[in-house]
């Protein structure tokens, strides 16, 4: 998916504003299959949930 390029700042970001607006108590639907950044979320604390569907 990232052969080349990894989005860290557009990871950055769209963790910031997660955090700012979603209680680590909520459930995330990802829809697609897990990715880098559904990790990223895990790791933070976030319960994801994937919806193991092709992109």
């Amino acid at each position: 998916m990232y052969e080349k390029t990894f989005p860290n700042k557009r990871f950055k970001l769209t963790l910031e504003f997660i955090k700012k607006h979603i209680d680590a108590s909520e459930s995330i639907l990802d829809l697609g299959v897990d990715n880098p950044f559904s990790e990223i979320m895990k790791t933070e604390g976030f319960n994801v949930i994937n919806t193991t569907g092709e992109i």
